[in-house]
């Protein structure tokens, strides 16, 4: 080897007083007994003969030891220990998750050590693409190249895209080593060598500016620079490759090997911690990953452009090569091409767009910027409700609009003076631009058919009043148009279109529909469909003919995820009587069609969304409403008739049902599955809450992630259900206990009844309400007159059921707290078995219960609709 080029490493790095060629030395003369020379040269190359040593020797196995004992000495001193991850790399990963819609997440200390051996691993594999590609028999180069890019990859950090160059490494440097690019590499070590040979380097291919600032460069002999500049310049990814868009998506399915990923995309400086191995095994633990790979120079598809990776059947994240992982400005197309056979390809978007809007907000506000009307509208959810990625609605939205002023913001919205906004009926005038304020009887026909900002409350009650084109298709046009639009129908749905009471107008007309919610009518709690009915009647609103649920289900096709709207219309009949209604949603599998049950007596919830009619004509025997000639049609002086007739709507059948409101209480049941069953169950019967106390498992994992095992059983009930931990049952009776006055619910608090056997219990059916004596109403007798009054009717009840787990059951300290016990009387062969007198140890007493879910399924199903 040139003397000259041992120089280089001398003068670059002082390496003859460096301590380990001090200790090469010492080796040496160990063991051969002869004394190695002062001369730095000779000292450097001995060190480096080392290395030379280990990669001659012969014997595979030896080789093999000789690298990885080599691996383990820069593990050891260049991979980041556990102790020098900084706090900012945590606090990095919650102001990720917030910014992604999961609020504040808490790293525990399972989940640092689990992000600990990421980084760890990640590191050690990076450093090892180098040094196994530079003692194969791939890397020719000399010895002294070998050291210097290896002490140079040794101290560079992650490459910065924008400003084009590689950050410093420190020692709380989180990020893996850098991707090894064999052509870059090539190029650089290539330069290098001539320069020390003084022979010319080729700069034929580079444009007059470029030759000038390589020459720069090669002179400075800095390896990141060089390496950047040839990452940039000379491989394939170059900006004049990044407008090549052909080329083909490759798919890694989940649990296969990771190593293939990973292979594609070393090298390509993707910024994508995909590239380091360990990260990718669990990203495809998790789910599938596609790479959209640009053609090369060869016409082979090699080129990593964009990845959509996957998690628990849906898109988790989207990544492209550009600045921050972004898409570069030619291959959006192609992702968006991409994202429509995702089911939620669309949703993601939308997510990906609020999410980076709402983070701009928020930085807009921490530097004391002002929000300006675009800015307002997203935050006050005026056009729709911002979505992200946690599973709760994220926090941030409640935190920036408590920072604001409604009243001051309302203009700025409305795009109006404060004088326009009317707060009251009496108010509304020609200038009006929006309404804030009660429905009062008659509202809506005093409000202008084109008013576009009608509130109960700014900003979470917006009225929405819409046009839709009914009439003039029959039931058959209509399923076909729904069929063709890719609308899915329920059966149930679908009978309802052969019902002769779905009738449609002969001639097409347009009809002004108001969507509005159960409280927005005025209600705070569950409330039956015919009171529902009626108060719409009070403001003004019809019921919709039964063609509005299709002919609105066609126009309404942006429908958010996981939103549902009831059609306000005369119930069309089954065996049951009145009780259907159409239902407008949307699942991930689609838009929907569908039917709900909707009797006289059934309950909604505040949060119910429905649809009805504004009414042309309103009785001034009423709220001295008015008739406009104008609007006179015959359809117009049909429905005339049909509000003069006030009995002619009545044709709902008022059933004594009172509605309860439920909560459930599961006291240390250990099984996710019977817990997770309870929780579908409380959905379909309108449970208000579910408590759970004990060792009883929530739906979430430790992450703030729903379960997997729980999801499945659940099926969306674990997203619906409200639901609260409580570490012991005295919390949650104070709990429930809170707003009544003493031990029956008259003050507003639940009764509380456990379902256990006991010798205190009674049969769950026979159970008569604290609040509802036989004649429904207390009877209070005043003992100094002798004389009984009746309280006033109640219309609703409130009861917390309690279950625990089936071979212990709920323990006494539970029992004596409870209003009343209940018990599902067992009749079958296994009970009576259970208390044969040959039966001495008890062995067959556990047959005598039910499955606890089966239990409280029949008990909270019973509550649901007691007579």
């Amino acid at each position: 080897m040139s003397m000259g080029n041992l120089e280089f490493l001398k003068q670059k790095y002082d390496l003859h007083n460096a301590e380990e060629v001090e200790s090469a030395a010492k080796r040496t003369e160990e063991k051969t007994g002869e004394k190695i020379s002062q001369d730095p040269e000779e000292r450097i190359q001995n060190y480096l003969n080392r290395f030379q040593e280990i990669l001659d020797r012969k014997d595979p196995e030896k080789r093999e030891r000789g690298i990885e004992a080599l691996k383990r000495i820069l593990y050891d001193k260049f991979v980041i220990k556990p102790e020098e991850i900084p706090e900012g790399y945590f606090d990095n990963q919650r102001r990720i998750a917030r910014e992604q819609g999961h609020g504040e997440v808490e790293i525990t200390d399972e989940t640092r050590g689990q992000l600990t051996e990421v980084i760890i691993a990640d590191q050690q594999s990076s450093l090892d693409t180098w040094v196994d590609y530079l003692s194969s028999p791939d890397a020719t180069y000399p010895d002294w190249l070998k050291y210097y890019a290896t002490r140079s990859v040794l101290g560079m950090g992650e490459y910065d895209k924008a400003k084009k160059q590689f950050t410093k490494r420190s020692k709380g440097t989180t990020k893996p080593f850098p991707d090894l690019n064999r052509e870059a590499l090539a190029y650089v070590l290539d330069a290098i060598e001539k320069k020390h040979k003084g022979e010319k380097i080729s700069l034929v291919a580079l444009e007059a500016e470029d030759k000038e600032k390589f020459s720069k460069l090669i002179q400075s002999e800095n390896f990141a620079k060089l390496y950047a500049w040839a990452i940039e310049k000379v491989t394939p990814a170059s900006v004049d490759q990044l407008s090549v868009t052909l080329g083909k998506w490759m798919k890694y399915d989940q649990n296969s090997d990771h190593m293939p990923l990973v292979e594609s995309l070393q090298g390509h400086g993707t910024g994508w911690c995909t590239a380091g191995e360990s990260t990718a095994e669990t990203q495809l633990k998790g789910g599938d990953f596609y790479v959209y790979y640009s053609l090369d120079r060869d016409g082979k598809p090699t080129i990593p452009r964009a990845a959509i990776r996957t998690q628990e059947g849906g898109i988790a994240e989207v990544r492209g090569v550009a600045a921050e992982q972004n898409l570069d400005s030619h291959i959006g197309g192609v992702v968006q091409e991409k994202l429509k056979e995702f089911p939620d390809g669309a949703q993601y978007e939308k997510k990906a767009r609020d999410m980076k809007f709402l983070t701009a907000i928020e930085n807009k506000v921490k530097s004391g910027r002002g929000l300006q009307k675009d800015d307002l509208v997203f935050l006050y959810e005026i056009n729709g409700k911002i979505e992200g990625f946690g599973y709760q609605r994220d926090p941030r939205i409640l935190e920036l609009r408590e920072q604001r002023n409604p009243e001051e913001d309302m203009p700025v919205v409305f795009e109006c003076a404060r004088e326009q906004i009317a707060r009251r009926p009496e108010d509304i005038n020609e200038n009006t631009m929006a309404y804030v304020g009660k429905l009062e009887p008659g509202i809506f026909q005093k409000l202008p058919d084109n008013l576009e900002h009608i509130y109960t409350s700014f900003p979470d009650r917006k009225i929405r009043q819409e046009k839709v084109e009914i009439g003039g298709k029959s039931a058959e046009q209509l399923l076909k148009e729904l069929k063709t639009a890719g609308i899915k129908i329920s059966e149930y749905a679908k009978d309802m279109f052969q019902s002769p009471e779905f009738v449609s107008g002969k001639n097409s007309e347009e009809a002004t529909l108001i969507r509005l919610t159960v409280a927005d009518l005025g209600f705070t709690g569950y409330t039956r469909t015919d009171r529902i009915y009626e108060r719409a009647k009070e403001l003004g609103l019809e019921l919709c003919p039964a063609e509005v649920g299709p002919h609105y289900r066609l126009k309404y096709q942006n429908q958010p995820l996981g939103e549902w709207i009831y059609i306000g219309m005369k119930q069309i009949s089954d065996s049951d009587g009145p009780t259907h209604v159409s239902e407008l949603g949307r699942f991930e599998d689609g838009l929907w069609l569908d039917d709900d049950w909707a009797g006289p007596a059934h309950g909604w919830s505040p949060e119910d969304e429905g649809v009805f009619r504004k009414s042309l004509y309103f009785s001034p025997r009423f709220c001295g409403g008015v008739f406009c000639y104008k609007d006179f049609n015959i359809p117009t002086f049909c429905r005339m008739l049909e509000c003069w007739c006030e009995d002619y709507r009545k044709t709902l059948i008022h059933y004594r049902i009172r509605i309860m409101e439920i909560a459930v209480v599961l006291h240390n049941i250990r099984s996710v599955y019977n817990v997770a069953s309870v929780f579908r169950t409380a959905d379909g019967a309108g449970v208000a809450k579910i408590y759970l106390v004990g060792v009883t498992p929530s739906p979430l994992d430790r992450f703030g992630k729903f379960r997997v095992d729980f999801a499945k059983v659940a099926l969306g009930a674990e997203k619906t259900v409200e639901w609260e931990h409580f570490k012991n049952f005295g919390a949650v009776y104070k709990k429930l206990r809170k707003s009544a006055g003493g031990r029956t619910p008259a003050g507003g608090g639940y009764e509380i009844l456990a379902v256990e056997q006991d010798k205190r219990s009674i049969p769950y059916y026979k159970y008569r309400s604290l609040s509802y004596p036989n004649d429904r109403r207390d009877k209070r007798v005043n003992k100094k007159l002798k004389k009984i009054t009746l309280a006033p009717r109640r219309t609703r009840d409130k009861c917390a059921l309690i279950f625990g787990e089936e071979t212990r059951g709920l323990p006494k300290s539970v029992l004596d707290k409870c209003d009343k016990i209940l018990e599902i009387p067992m009749r079958g062969k296994m009970v009576r078995q259970a208390h044969h007198p040959r039966n001495e140890k008890g062995l067959l007493r556990r047959k005598e219960s039910l499955n606890v879910s089966v239990a409280a399924g029949i008990v909270i199903f019973a509550f649901a609709y007691r007579c």
